[in-house]
């Protein structure tokens, strides 16, 4: 005979279990009868299933209470459908599973009561409506006191560290003292005896939008804490919610604005994902100058830090909380952030890889999504050649300067030219090709002259016109070894095609060498190097002091070379009024760095060299210099003082140093720049190059 199959939940009652005896380690023994009374464990029995309700008290070890409700176990598919309602949207809790059991201290009922308490007096089922009843007296009877205590505590705006618990509720808006708004997942007490909040917010990582995790701690403390003082707490008890909504909407439309890559101007703090441009470690410093935004390469070159985010279109159900975005229950994901590390206290924990989301550009971010949007996004520092997340309110437009080719003393034909090379490889790069594909595509520019003449200031005036990049390195950045510069100089070369960069090679004497059999490794280098250029597909100039030097192969590579003869006394004054006129005022740091210095050349047309027809030198005449008109000197320098001066035999980069040192003097002085703190900078650096006569204009 077949025995009956037992029906759960059908009895309109509750039955109450008891801890008995320890009988393992690892559970607890509930028993029917009081403990004084035990028999055996009765959770497994036909008796016990039949219940609507299960609830399970166990000892007390402190206070005067000798039980304490330790949980309850709903079997009525009855009451199931009726908490489905009550927790419609509430994270982590599936009404439906088999065994739902709920735990003290019963957070989430804590959270719904109202909702069951309506379930309790509304019902048209009346077997709903008894069963509803009988949880609601349970749950009622277990959190009075609580409800009671916390809505004291909140009535006078404070929090105990025993009732944090109650505080939050997952789905709502978390605020922090960094003005920073996250979404809650989760938050309970951690084994380390604090209060932990995880929560998610919105980045990009290169291709997509999506969320990442964090974790805000909160340390134990005794007594009460006002709760907009804690680490993180309910973004609802900040009576200045909606102007930092404002902001955050505004920050956030910045952000979704540098998805992608783009040259902008910075100020302030970052945090280095390196320690060198394509190696490992961190570092925090202040960087003032010009960086690239671009998360995807930033995350190519530092795959250690490569990020997995959740789809923003997964959302689950929707939370009913005014103000707040919806969320899903993914408290067991974590995240690591370099920048949030360093400036937004928030304890990370390792990463949790997830399938990639890829977001669509067709929908940008809401409002409420806008306001989730980290602060910081992902790049390259132009200045200290290092990979760093910036913080966005340090990000600026750049200020470009309009006059930067025009202050350039070249001869206009020479400038018409040198532009029309890299403005048509900007723009028509894939209209060049070698008779191998992927050959010849770059444009290689040679600048030749001794140190302080105006290599470098060509190529910075260059990249200011056109509006692009200036990716500037020296040899001494590459490595030495053929391995390591093959390397390296495959990944510069890269992000600078990708960037539309100026690739700037300062002192590139030692890859430009003459080949021979009594240097070998410098030979491996020379051969890399040529073999590099090959298939650039950008534009490079190259700066050396040594001409005569270079290795013949690379004289068909290079499309023009222009060499700077030493500065003529005019060219010096030149240069003289160039930076006088710059000394009154302090560089912004959005602006371009003052130039190394300022050439003087003639107008003469270029004499062609080489032996192939798009090789030219340039050989500009120094002893007939062009200048130009140029505004009044914001200084008490004459203009007879700045002819004796340009008698001085000094390189435009001496002459920089010389008035930025007189400078800094005649601000340590209180007065306006004179040829007085001059004269003191020129006879403690340059003694051997004053005449008598000239030490006697100039005094």
């Amino acid at each position: 005979m077949v025995p009956n199959r037992i029906k759960y939940g059908v009895e309109d009652n509750v039955k109450k279990l008891y801890e008995g005896p320890q009988k393992c380690s690892c559970c607890i023994n509930w028993v029917e009868e009081y403990p004084d009374n035990l028999r055996e464990n009765l959770l497994a029995t036909n008796e016990v299933k039949q219940h609507a309700i299960v609830t399970k008290y166990m000892r007390n070890h402190k206070g005067d209470k000798p039980l304490v409700l330790h949980s309850i176990d709903i079997q009525s598919s009855i009451l199931k459908v009726v908490l489905e309602e009550v927790f419609e949207g509430y994270s982590g809790i599936t009404t439906g599973l088999d065994n739902l059991s709920f735990a003290a201290p019963f957070q989430a009922f804590f959270r719904r009561l109202d909702r069951l308490e309506e379930g309790s007096r509304n019902r048209d089922d009346p077997k709903a409506l008894y069963q509803t009843k009988l949880l609601y007296e349970i749950i009622n009877n277990e959190l009075k006191e609580s409800v009671e205590i916390f809505k004291d505590l909140v009535a006078h705006k404070v929090i105990t560290f025993e009732y944090l618990w109650a505080l939050f509720t997952p789905g709502e808006m978390i605020r922090t003292e960094k003005d920073r708004i996250f979404l809650l997942n989760d938050a309970d007490y951690g084994n380390s005896g604090g209060f932990t909040l995880w929560v998610r917010f919105i980045d990009w990582d290169g291709t997509q939008f999506g969320y990442d995790r964090a974790t805000i701690s909160i340390p134990k403390f005794d007594g009460t804490r006002p709760i907009t003082d804690l680490e993180g707490y309910p973004a609802s008890f900040d009576p200045g919610l909606d102007g930092v909504k404002a902001t955050l909407v505004m920050k956030g439309k910045k952000f979704e604005e540098l998805q992608g890559f783009h040259y902008m101007a910075h100020r302030g703090m970052v945090v280095e994902a390196n320690a060198g441009v394509w190696s490992f470690g961190s570092e925090t410093r202040h960087v003032e100058g010009r960086i690239i935004v671009d998360a995807g390469s930033y995350f190519r070159f530092n795959p250690h830090e490569v990020k997995s985010l959740k789809s923003l279109d997964d959302q689950g159900k929707l939370l009913e909380i005014p103000g707040m975005l919806k969320n899903t229950d993914i408290h067991n994901s974590t995240f690591t952030s370099s920048y949030d590390a360093h400036y937004g206290s928030y304890n990370r924990t390792p990463r949790e890889v997830t399938k990639p989301y890829r977001y669509s550009d067709d929908r940008p971010l809401t409002d409420n999504e806008l306001i989730l949007c980290t602060q910081s996004v992902r790049g390259f520092s132009l200045k200290t050649k290092h990979w760093a997340s910036f913080a966005v309110a340090d990000i600026s437009n750049i200020k470009w300067d309009e006059n930067a080719f025009e202050s350039l003393v070249l001869p206009s034909n020479y400038k018409q030219l040198i532009l029309s090379f890299v403005e048509g490889q900007l723009h028509y790069k894939d209209d060049f090709d070698d008779v191998i594909e992927g050959k010849g595509r770059g444009i290689i520019i040679l600048l030749a002259g001794v140190p302080g003449v105006g290599k470098t200031l060509t190529a910075e005036s260059v990249a200011e016109t056109l509006r692009a990049p200036l990716y500037s390195m020296t040899a001494g950045e590459l490595s030495l070894d053929a391995t390591n510069l093959e390397e390296s100089l495959t990944k510069i070369l890269e992000i600078s095609t990708k960037w539309n960069s100026v690739l700037l090679l300062d002192e590139a004497d030692v890859f430009l060498e003459q080949r021979s059999s009594s240097h070998l490794e410098r030979n491996k280098l020379v051969s890399i190097f040529l073999r590099m250029l090959e298939y650039y597909r950008g534009i490079l100039f190259l700066t050396t002091n040594r001409l005569s030097a270079f290795d013949s192969a690379f004289q068909s590579r290079i499309h023009i070379t222009i060499n700077y003869p030493p500065l003529s006394s005019s060219a010096r004054s030149q240069i003289w009024r160039n930076f006088l006129l710059l000394a009154p005022n302090k560089p912004k740091p959005s602006e371009p760095l003052a130039p190394d210095i300022s050439v003087s050349e003639s107008s003469a047309p270029p004499k062609a060299a080489g032996t192939t027809s798009d090789v030219q030198t340039l050989v500009p005449d120094s002893h007939h210099t062009r200048v130009e008109t140029h505004a009044p000197l914001l200084t008490s320098i004459s203009e007879a003082e700045i002819m004796k001066l340009a008698e001085i035999d000094l390189n435009g980069r001496q002459i920089k140093n010389v008035v930025k040192t007189s400078r800094l003097l005649a601000r340590r002085l209180g007065k306006s720049l004179g040829i007085e703190e001059v004269n003191t900078v020129l006879e403690a650096t340059s003694p051997n190059l004053l005449s008598e006569s000239i030490k006697n204009e100039i005094s």
